[in-house]
């Protein structure tokens, strides 16, 4: 009954972390649907090949008392050491079981702590790795050429080269860039590391100083980041939404100040200073149907003249070549030359043979700026504020702006709001919430169903909040955030924890049934449970391990499960032993107490 209890216990939890939705739930799909098969697996073989090699390979255990054997002499020296926190751990049941009002305060207390570190801690959407790379976004003046922004990335190269940790640089000029369009003022440089095993610095910590050491060069707007900024993706990123110009541009400028002077935002940005010159060309229409000239025939000219137009292909032997015919770039490079361009006129003039006419004689040359492209989201004008994050968890930054910017008053009719991944943030913790709901429901009806009681799981399932006293100290002991991996451990725990509880209660009951008294009964399950208990959390604790000390690249992103797990273990295990058959007890006083009061009721 145990064994099957906790079986399903543990695959009743990876269920709703298996159907997750949200962005991540593909990823935690493929996770929980591996877990729960294992472990319904591991069921049959408990059931099958384990007691099949017992009965073959299981003998009596000898003493080996005073042998010179060193492995003997080690298992004697742990069994000694373990008999003795076994008379210990039977002390503090005793004295847990005639104070049973200070176990319950103190445990309450010890809740309400973790709760407090809980808030300490930092949030964050994934945790930072370190994949011994990052990306420098640029952007230069709307107006530079290529050669122009060639020369800025050049600079950027050659300060980028003398850090001896740097193996690889790799630019991209058009492509990408601080905004995700296609722009011969924006790229990106790749930046290659050594393996993080032969340098004595963190990734994110070169970031930190790579970022101060560009900040002087002059005319290039640079974001240093771990995952390239293309599509204007950032780990800070608000929406400014509306219809309105210039009140879009208001609300902008205040939440881009708001940004700026928040701790740990940095390399702040916003598309409002996406602006490229240009010069427009209104033309007079009375002027020039008096002069005969058509609209559609100037601006057709203009654009061939200017940009340039495929008239024909040349054809050499296997190649074919685009002919494109426009002026030469000295007769098109300055507005004079453009105002001087000859339009010919469809009309019959005296004295006139083929009229032309120049094009400042009908049109006005306005220098103006307009943004290159003009961002709508369900049909309203957008306008975005990003940041990269340094110094501080990114969770904590945006829960900072986030605040701040619910004071800023708003119109109806606009709207300023979290997108990108604090978004993402925001959907998955839900789902995460949701799904450790429906598994503390689902370990209730498993164990009811299995215990055919149902308030034994209720004293079972009051190991589950002890567990994230541990997980929140494993965590803020590491300095891990609060993520969507972290997270998951915690569902990991209210599966594996239970296990514990379940041991010692069913041993309980099975004593109890046999005639023992309700203290008895306790004072002989929990030594005997003491070592299973103890060595199903050692194991684990132990197999977490290497994954907490989050060894080799990009294994930062594994080992807050692992931290959430063997914290949440340690505290659990010790005090499930204490705390659970205090509680027993008390339900049990509770359910003798109710009997009376219904046997009265009927007398």
């Amino acid at each position: 009954l145990a064994v099957t209890a906790t079986t399903f216990a543990i695959v009743v939890v990876f269920l709703p972390v298996a159907f997750m939705q949200g962005i991540v739930g593909r990823f935690f799909y493929a996770f929980g649907m591996t877990v729960a098969f294992s472990v319904l697996v591991s069921l049959f073989v408990a059931f099958t090949l384990t007691p099949m090699l017992s009965s073959r390979f299981l003998k009596e255990e000898e003493s080996h008392k005073g042998t010179k054997n060193p492995i003997f002499m080690l298992t004697n020296a742990w069994n000694s050491a373990f008999g003795k926190i076994g008379d210990i751990y039977v002390h503090m049941l005793r004295w847990s079981l005639h104070h049973r009002v200070t176990v319950i305060i103190v445990a309450t207390v010890m809740f309400g702590l973790a709760l407090f570190v809980g808030r300490m801690l930092g949030q964050e959407f994934l945790p930072e790795t370190d994949e011994s790379q990052f990306y420098v976004g640029f952007e230069t003046a709307p107006e530079s050429t290529i050669e122009r922004t060639e020369s800025l990335v050049e600079r950027v190269e050659e300060k980028l080269v003398n850090y001896p940790e740097i193996t690889t640089i790799y630019s991209v000029i058009g492509s990408g860039g601080m905004t995700g369009q296609t722009q011969v003022n924006e790229g990106y440089i790749y930046v290659e590391l050594l393996p993080i095993s032969e340098r004595d610095i963190s990734s994110q910590d070169l970031i930190v100083d790579v970022r101060k050491n560009l900040q002087d060069i002059p005319g290039i707007k640079l974001s240093v980041s771990v995952e390239p900024s293309e599509g204007g993706q950032a780990p800070v990123e608000f929406a400014v939404r509306g219809e309105n110009e210039a009140r879009l541009r208001e609300y902008t400028e205040k939440v881009d100040q708001i940004v700026r002077t928040t701790p740990g935002a940095v390399d702040v940005d916003n598309t409002l200073t996406k602006v490229k010159p240009e010069v427009q060309i209104i033309i007079d229409r009375k002027k020039a149907a008096d002069l005969g000239l058509n609209r559609q025939q100037l601006a057709m000219a203009v654009r061939m003249l200017v940009e340039g137009e495929d008239v024909t292909r040349l054809r050499d032997e296997d190649e074919e070549y685009d002919i494109m015919l426009r002026l030469k770039p000295d007769q098109r490079d300055e507005i004079d030359d453009l105002k001087n361009f000859m339009i010919p006129s469809d009309k019959d003039i005296p004295g006139m043979v083929d009229p032309k006419f120049p094009l400042s004689r009908v049109a006005e040359f306005v220098s103006a700026g307009a943004p290159p492209e003009i961002d709508r989201y369900n049909r309203q004008r957008i306008y975005r504020v990003t940041s990269n994050v340094a110094g501080r968890f990114t969770g904590n930054v945006r829960a900072d702006i986030a605040a701040r910017v619910d004071s800023v008053d708003v119109r109806p009719g606009y709207s300023i709001q979290q997108i990108g991944q604090g978004e993402w943030q925001k959907e998955s913790f839900q789902y995460i919430f949701e799904a450790l709901i429906l598994a503390i429901i689902f370990i209730y009806l498993v164990l009811a169903s299995q215990l055919n009681s149902f308030h034994d799981p209720i004293t079972i399932m009051t190991s589950l909040p002890l567990s994230l006293i541990g997980a929140f100290l494993g965590l803020l002991i590491f300095n891990s955030a609060v993520s969507i991996i972290s997270l998951i451990g915690v569902i990991m725990l209210m599966g594996l924890v239970t296990k514990n509880a379940i041991l010692l209660i069913d041993f309980i009951k099975q004593r109890r049934q046999g005639g023992m008294e309700r203290e008895e009964a306790i004072m002989e399950a929990g030594p005997i449970r003491l070592r299973p208990i103890m060595m199903t959390a050692i194991s684990l604790i132990l197999g977490m391990t290497p994954l907490a000390l989050a060894l080799g690249p990009g294994a930062e992103l594994r080992a807050p499960i692992a931290r959430a797990v063997i914290g949440g273990m340690i505290s659990s295990t010790f005090l499930t032993l204490i705390v659970v058959p205090v509680v027993y007890t008390i339900i049990d006083d509770i359910l003798r107490l109710l009997k009376k009061i219904f046997k009265r009721k009927e007398g």
